[in-house]
């Protein structure tokens, strides 16, 4: 830290303030970019849920998630779900009889058991900032099976990932390095039915380089013709 005087300079205050505000958003820039290019190759960018651990080994930016010691419990519990023959309440007596606990040894609550059975990391997939995207990680639960405890907990699932439906997302890169991903929106009219429009844009966000967006049919034609 530094000690002012009234003989300083405001301008070199000023300056060193300014040179300090950048090195924040430039660190913050940087954390974000690697978030993104994790999310963009299937890595989730998260604390791993029980069952699975974070790979500390690997460099940072190429840390994966992978089976942990608790994998078998936890896909015994889970299938003690499946078989519709038990509360959550008595999920947890089960966990508990099991020997499985959390990452500070402890026993399962009922938040964590809750969050267990509506987690779709299980699946494959996993969770960031409310958009669902696909994993590279081991799933531990077929789909149809996560879908079949919600099913039976009376629990809503998220909306599942709809990459299938839009041809061109991931195979189209910006000048910047990011990808083209599509984004669906349903404009109305009045007396009219809805309307449901496609257009794709890159999902990066760096300074210098213009953001467009692309009208799916418009991206159809330019594929067509190159």
């Amino acid at each position: 830290s530094k000690t002012y005087t009234e003989a300083d300079s405001d301008y070199i205050m000023a300056n060193e303030g300014a040179q300090a505000n950048k090195f924040i958003r430039d660190l913050r820039e940087d954390t974000l970019r690697g978030v993104q290019s994790k999310i963009e190759r299937g890595m989730a960018p998260i604390l791993a849920p029980l069952g699975y651990k974070n790979n500390m080994t690997k460099p940072q930016g190429e840390r994966d998630i992978e089976p942990s010691d608790t994998w078998l419990l936890v896909r015994k519990v889970l299938d003690l779900a499946i078989s519709g023959q038990y509360s959550v309440m008595d999920l947890i007596g089960k966990a508990h009889t099991l020997g499985l606990r959390n990452s500070r040894e402890n026993s399962i609550s009922k938040s964590a058991m809750y969050q267990m059975v509506k987690n779709p990391f299980y699946t494959g997939k996993f969770l960031y900032k409310d958009t669902l995207y696909q994993g590279i990680h081991k799933p531990m639960l077929k789909q149809a099976e996560f879908d079949l405890i919600q099913k039976i907990y009376g629990f809503v699932s998220r909306p599942r990932p709809v990459t299938h439906e839009f041809v061109f997302n991931n195979l189209i890169r910006c000048d910047c390095g990011g990808c083209y991903c599509a984004e669906q929106h349903v404009k109305h009219y009045k007396n009219v039915t809805d309307q449901s429009f496609v257009y794709y844009r890159c999902i990066r966000r760096n300074a210098g380089f213009p953001r467009f967006y692309v009208k799916e049919e418009n991206l159809q034609t330019q594929v067509g013709a190159f």
